[in-house]
């Protein structure tokens, strides 16, 4: 019956194969087209029987469909598990291979202010990056040994200098009173001064502080008020201290009290008349110096602690270090460092020590005298 109602699809002959084996296919060229022949054996009811087939394309996408289906039956699902072990595998031998260049970047992401630099670990390292690692290296040395180089000439310049300008002081001192000789004194008390900070700033580069190094920095704080505050008693002003007792944090003493000493200076030189600067530190290990001068522009907070910046060229006499200063001596500390405008006005600089393992049992929370100056 198929093929006689399918006589132009297919010739009558080529259903001769359909009585062949039990299932078989195959292709014949028949008026220009090509025609997929084909048959299998069944049985229905006991009885034997047979499905034949004939199709000129595929216009139900039958082919397509059945190549898909195998595609996916016997390849994708066969294939899915090993080829998901194969990528965890891949994941875990990447990440091993790469632990060695994160331990590098972690190394170099701790690389701060320090006298030397610490090079990357080379351990473990793949062949392939070992030779860049190297080169870095390398350079990081070069770079370490320039950064002496500097370090060491603006310490011994300012050193150098010290002297002559003592002499040149004294010689100065030795001319009657006159506004020339004021002039000229003041002059060279400002040329001392920049040379002092000059030395204080490369001493600052070369902080080094051990894990272990503690100080208490309430009594630093106290300290460095009562220290100056006969100068703050001379220029009109008063210096007061509030906080705690005793704060134990991490840092070198030395150091604190020197960066402290800048920040009173500042206070002091833009602090009007008849007002106060305040030294604050609270129990989080954090040291505030609040005066009531004109504080910072908001876009010069962030400029405020480069070299030799100033807020205007005539600002009462200046260096341009101290801040600097500052900022070097608390990268040194691991501490953070930020300028504020204050509540009741003035600027507002607060130092951000860690405070010390253990010793928060021995800190003692009690004010201070209130007023130093």
């Amino acid at each position: 019956m198929v093929s006689e109602s399918n006589a132009d699809l297919v010739p009558s002959a080529s259903w001769a194969t359909a009585e062949g084996p039990d299932a078989w296919s195959s292709t014949i060229e028949h008026r220009g087209r090509t025609v997929l022949l084909g048959s299998r054996r069944l049985d229905v009811g006991g009885q034997p029987a047979r499905i034949a087939f004939a199709s000129a394309g595929d216009p139900s996408s039958l082919v397509r469909f059945v190549f898909f289906d195998e595609l996916f039956v016997h390849v994708v699902v066969a294939l899915l598990p090993f080829a998901l072990c194969l990528v965890i595998v891949n994941i875990v031998t990447v990440r091993q291979s790469m632990r060695p260049l994160v331990q590098a970047a972690e190394a170099a992401r701790r690389t701060g202010h320090a006298a030397t630099i610490t090079r990357l670990p080379t351990a473990d390292l793949p062949r392939e990056v070992l030779d860049l690692v190297d080169a870095i290296n390398d350079a990081l040395g070069r770079l370490e040994t320039a950064l002496e180089a500097e370090r060491a000439f603006t310490a011994e310049a300012a050193h150098a200098l010290r002297t002559p300008l003592s002499i040149l002081a004294a010689r100065v001192d030795e001319h009657p009173p006159s506004p020339v000789a004021q002039a000229v004194r003041d002059d060279v008390s400002s040329l001392k001064r920049l040379v002092e900070q000059m030395l204080s700033a490369a001493q600052a580069d070369t902080l080094v502080l051990s894990p272990d190094q503690r100080c208490d920095l309430a009594s630093v704080a106290r300290s460095v008020v009562g220290d100056m505050a006969p100068i703050a008693i001379g220029l009109q002003r008063q210096l007061a201290y509030e906080g705690p007792t005793t704060l134990l944090v991490n840092g070198d003493a030395d150091a604190v009290a020197h960066a402290l000493r800048n920040l009173i200076e500042n206070g002091l030189r833009f602090t009007p008349p008849g007002t106060e600067v305040l030294v604050r530190v609270t129990g989080d290990g954090t040291l505030a110096v609040h005066d009531f001068g004109p504080g910072f522009p908001a876009k010069a907070r962030k400029i405020a602690f480069k070299r030799f910046w100033r807020g205007s060229p005539s600002e009462l006499g200046g260096t341009g270090l101290g801040l600097s200063i500052v900022k070097r001596i608390a990268d040194a500390h691991g501490a953070a460092v930020h300028i504020e405008e204050a509540a009741n006005g003035g600027a507002k600089v607060t130092i951000n020590f860690k405070i010390a393992d253990g010793a928060h049992d021995n800190n003692q929370l009690g004010s201070g005298p209130p007023h130093l100056g």
